[in-house]
């Protein structure tokens, strides 16, 4: 626990949130250099929000901003649904992140063939493999059911 609060919690100041119809976008510049993001995990607060409260959130390299990684936040909660309603249009404010942390999704390194299923905001697990093995001669198949415009919009880019 200490560890993680000293040497793996940073302030990003620019973490640009984009109001999507049913959830947040967030993207910010990968704290250090070589901070990978490929499958894991990362703690999120928002101090606008709440300066408690620490959510986990799927975290993915950005497909277009080199050096950038992206959280996809559902509305689901009270936290989720607060942090929706004080986005009202795109905005940079400062967030703190801890990780990242290592996810079961790791474990596709292992295997040349993959099915990769996910729904909603849980493509995020997914779309780090797809991005990983991008230059790769795996095979993946992506089966993906999702129900908001703005998200599909958002990952098709």
């Amino acid at each position: 626990f200490i560890y993680r609060q000293l040497f793996m919690t940073y302030k990003v100041k620019s973490s640009h949130f984009v109001r999507l119809d049913t959830g947040i976008q967030l993207t910010f510049e990968n704290p250090t250099k070589g901070w990978a993001t490929n499958g894991g995990y990362v703690l999120v607060n928002v101090p606008f929000v709440s300066k408690a409260e620490w959510h986990a959130f799927s975290v993915f390299p950005h497909p277009a901003i080199p050096n950038h990684s992206c959280v996809c936040i559902a509305k689901s909660g009270d936290w989720t649904t607060a942090l929706h309603n004080a986005v009202q249009r795109p905005t940079v404010r400062p967030a703190w992140i801890q990780g990242p942390f290592p996810t079961p999704f790791k474990t596709t390194e292992d295997y040349d063939h993959l099915v990769l299923v996910a729904s909603g905001v849980g493509i995020t697990p997914a779309m780090a493999s797809i991005h990983r093995f991008k230059d790769d001669q795996r095979q993946y198949h992506l089966i993906w059911a999702c129900r908001d415009a703005s998200l599909i919009e958002f990952y098709a880019h």
